[in-house]
């Protein structure tokens, strides 16, 4: 030991220990780490995705993700007798803003599950996809998911009985 140096005083190791100490503590007690939670979306069912600066501004300050848009409705057509697209979305090139991830929905009327039997749902689900691929394809643009809606009224026999595994069928011809 060198002659002066002893013990080091209580009083310094206080006063050097406890700002340290209350800037550890105070660094463990900001803000949280950002949630990882589920991302925020929102849907657009307007036939054509022509966002408006008011819009595009709303996407990116609200950090919006994901764009759900509807593509087409699934209808039965009389005419041909067979489920076709109707009202299908004018999807301009550049429309979803950069960093948005687009998410097509195709909403199938309930009237095609009364009509269509399941031993025709795989065609029908192939030429839905075809058609998502194709609008999707034409704007340039590609997607991960698909949704798939519907109106359920369990009032209708048909609906009640086929249903669920008619959607079912349907769900599993898109993997």
């Amino acid at each position: 030991m060198r002659e002066g140096s002893g013990p080091v005083p209580r009083r310094l190791v206080a006063v050097i220990l406890a700002p340290l100490l209350a800037s550890a503590v105070l660094a463990g007690c900001g803000d949280p780490p950002p949630a990882t939670g589920p991302a925020r979306a929102f849907y657009f069912w307007r036939t054509r995705l022509d966002l408006s600066p008011a819009e595009h501004d709303a996407l990116v300050r609200l950090r919006v993700r994901r764009l759900l848009v509807r593509f087409f409705d699934v209808a039965w057509s009389p005419e041909a007798a067979a489920p076709r697209p109707i009202a299908v979305v004018d999807l301009p090139a550049g429309a979803v803003p950069a960093g948005v991830e687009l998410v097509p929905v195709v909403f199938l009327r309930t009237e095609v599950f009364e009509r269509v039997g399941a031993p025709d749902l795989p065609a029908l689900a192939e030429r839905v996809a075809r058609q998502v691929r194709a609008i999707a394809g034409a704007a340039g643009l590609s997607f991960r998911e698909l949704q798939v809606d519907c109106d359920w009224d369990l009032s209708e026999r048909n609906v009640r009985h086929h249903g669920e595994p008619a959607l079912e069928a349907l769900f599993l011809s898109f993997r």
